[in-house]
Order: C-alpha cells, then structure tokens, then sequence
C-alpha cells in the first residue's frame, strides 16, 4: 500500500493553519487505509461501546423509577452518563482520528463534572450541608488534610473542623475544577488562532490543568474519608471510585501509551503517525475500560445492594438498616 500524504497533527503551532496536509486523514480515508489490525480493533470497541450502552439505558431506568429523592436522582444521572460518554468519545476519536485531541478533551471535562456531582451526591445524601456538618461534629469528627493525591504523607497536617463554611470551602476546591478546565481550553483555542506563542501557553495550560484536577480529587478524597463509614448503605464509596478510577484511566493511563508511541511502539498504520496511534490504542483500551467499569457498577450499585434505591421493592425502614432517601426524618443518614 502507498504511504497516505497524510502525516500526525501534533499540539505544536502548524506552519499554516489547518494545513491540511500536516492533519491526520478524515474518517472516510482513515476506515479506507486502515490494516486489518486496526479495523478488528474498531470493530471490538464498537461492540463494547454497544454494551456500554445498553447498561446505561438500564441505569437510567433504575435510577428514574426506584430513587424517591429528586437533588439525588439528579446527581445520579450525570453519573450514570459518565461512561456511555467516555466510551462513546473515545469510539468516534477511533473513527475520526482528526478530531482525537478534542473528543480526549470533552471526556476529561466531563470527567471534571462528575467528580462536582459525587460531592452534591454526599451532600444531598445527608439532606444538606448543615446536616453534613452536624453529623460530623456530633460524632466530633474532623476533616483530614493528609489524603491522597496531595498531603497523604504530611500527617503534622492540621485537621480541618467541619463547620458550614469549611465544608462549602472544600466544595468550592472541587468545583473550581470543571471551569478552570473549560475556560483554559478556551484560552487554548484563542492562542492557537492567533498563532502567538502557543507552544508556551500549551506548557502553563497543561500544568494549571493537572494542578486543578489533582486539588479537586484531594477535596473529594477529605469528604469521602469523614462520611464513608455513615453512606456505606448507599455504596457511595464504590460510586466514588468509579469515578475516581476512570479519572486514573483517562490521564494516567493516556501518559503511559503517549510513551510508548513516542518511542514507536506501536504497530505501523497508514496516514497517522507515532502521537495519533498512542491516541488510537488509548482509546481502543479505553472503550473496553469502560465497559468492564459499567459491568461492575451494574453489580455492585445495583438496587438489591444499595439503599440509594429507596423505592424498590418497596423498601422500608427496619431496624437495623438506614432510612429511605425520601424519609421524612431530618436525620436520615
């Protein structure tokens, strides 16, 4: 087969913009030039993005018809949606190899939201952030600092008291996440227009975007270490790491086959070169992730095993066991 005059776009300032000669092959060229080991690779991750899918669908049933409680329902359905939209961008980066880089940014964003709505799901789970902050002085508890991803080895670090104002505080670490990651790619995209020193934006962009990441997790991490014994009913631990986990799979994961590609360990494919196929198997990997995370989330968030579904079954208060989530008791949890 003849080499594609197509070669990989890279993040670096093009000579011209949108040269479409430095650009990867559109969609039609790429699913026409492609090797068999590439097309079997889509066709894998095309079936398990299907199945993704479906679960999802029965996710959002469950989640509609069987939670009383509305904040915490709606919570529920951006989390739900959390891996139907990773492995849904990641098949159509595989497809269209032009627009990787922007589908790889939209699961990040996205990734971004979900970990604000496990911190609204905590709060609305404990009715509000007052009754949050009553429970956790009741039981003079106090929110630590020394948790991963930062501090977990600086344990001289002071424990924060959980009062209505440090507890919004931390919310605030969380939520400061989504849109300092929207407004840095717009920042990006300006730079890149105006072609002025991008290359030297790229690298602050990068370094503000992985330090804001990093600080959300760490204040999701204090929440869940001072609750997660009282919301274990609701397996809210296991909802946090899920999503904490395809946190680790979309960037950890990205660095490692952006390494591997560097140094062309990949197998050749016309028209792409050693970035875009890191981006290709990233993806690939990603998919079947994905799909195995929602497998494991049917099983071990199912209705049967948490009591965040308090209308199924008709489920009622016994002793012994916690309260519905649409209980009239303002200490449910």
């Amino acid at each position: 087969m003849t080499e594609s005059p197509f070669v990989e776009v890279t993040l670096a300032r093009p000579p011209e913009l949108f040269d479409v000669s430095k650009m990867p092959p559109t969609g039609a060229d790429w699913l026409r030039e492609m090797n068999s080991v590439y097309f079997a690779a889509i066709i894998i991750a095309t079936i398990a993005v299907f199945a993704v899918v479906v679960m999802a669908v029965v996710h959002l049933y469950f989640i509609h018809y069987y939670i009383g409680n509305e904040p915490v329902q709606d919570n529920l359905y951006y989390l739900a949606l959390l891996f139907p939209i990773m492995s849904i961008c990641s098949l159509m980066a595989m497809y269209m190899p032009r627009c990787s880089i922007f589908m790889f940014t939209i699961c990040l964003t996205y990734l971004m939201l979900c970990l604000l709505m496990v911190v609204n799901l905590l709060r609305n789970l404990f009715g509000s952030r007052e009754a949050f902050s009553e429970y956790l002085e009741s039981e003079d508890k106090k929110v630590l600092v020394s948790v991963p991803p930062l501090c977990c080895c600086c344990k001289c670090c002071p424990s924060i008291t959980p009062t209505v104002i440090n507890l919004r505080h931390i919310e605030w670490m969380v939520v400061q996440s989504p849109i300092a990651r929207i407004t840095i790619e717009v920042l990006l995209i300006v730079a890149f227009l105006e072609q002025t020193g991008y290359e030297n934006i790229l690298i602050i962009a990068q370094i503000l975007e992985a330090t804001s990441m990093l600080t959300a997790t760490w204040a999701c991490q204090m929440l869940i270490m001072v609750s997660q014994e009282k919301l274990q009913p609701y397996r809210f631990g296991a909802i946090f790491r899920f999503v904490n986990t395809t946190q680790v799979f979309v960037t950890l994961q990205k660095l490692i086959f952006d390494l591997v590609g560097k140094y062309h360990g990949f197998d050749s494919a016309p028209g792409i070169g050693p970035i875009m196929k890191a981006l290709f198997w990233n993806n690939f990997t990603l998919t079947l992730e994905m799909c195995l995370m929602a497998g494991l989330a049917t099983y071990l968030v199912s209705p049967e095993r948490s009591a965040i579904f308090d209308l199924y079954g008709k489920r009622r208060y016994e002793p012994g066991r916690p309260p519905p989530l649409n209980s009239e008791k303002e200490d449910m949890v």
